[in-house]
């Protein structure tokens, strides 16, 4: 009489393919996430880069840089100013960048070169300590 089931080498063999499997898909489901993540991070940048270009359209004045800077109250607004980017962005509070919890948003503006770029990067004592440009085009070395 033969008996029903799976011998161990069959089950051994079963594992070994799932295992292998797994490994193969892995790393591509890792570099999907971090993918994902820089692409959020870069739709985030454009929603701030627009609504920048709004609040100048309406006459908003804001600080100019030549350097990456911190986007937030202290850096963007004047000082004495009562206005806040949580008035014109929503969240703005809480909005870090996906692909690094380190990270904050950051941004540069010169208005007689009429350049604006939004980033994001790691804060330092003395501005950032580095920074990666995701608007207007991304720096490629964002990963």
């Amino acid at each position: 009489m033969k008996k029903k089931g799976f011998t161990l080498l069959e089950m051994i063999i079963v594992i070994s393919i799932i295992a292998l499997l797994v490994g193969i898909v892995t790393p591509q489901i890792t570099k999907a996430m971090k993918k994902s993540k820089a692409m959020a991070d870069v739709v985030t940048a454009n929603t701030i880069a627009a609504t920048i270009q709004e609040m100048m359209l309406e006459g908003i004045t804001f600080n100019e840089t030549t350097e990456w800077k911190e986007l937030n109250d202290a850096n963007f607004f004047p000082s004495g100013s009562n206005l806040s980017l949580s008035k014109f962005i929503e969240n703005f509070s809480t909005l870090k960048p996906k692909m690094n919890s380190n990270y904050v948003f950051c941004y540069i503006y010169d208005s007689a070169n009429n350049k604006l770029e939004i980033g994001a990067g790691k804060p330092g004592t003395d501005g950032m300590d580095l920074a990666f440009r995701l608007y207007p085009t991304l720096d490629p070395a964002y990963k």
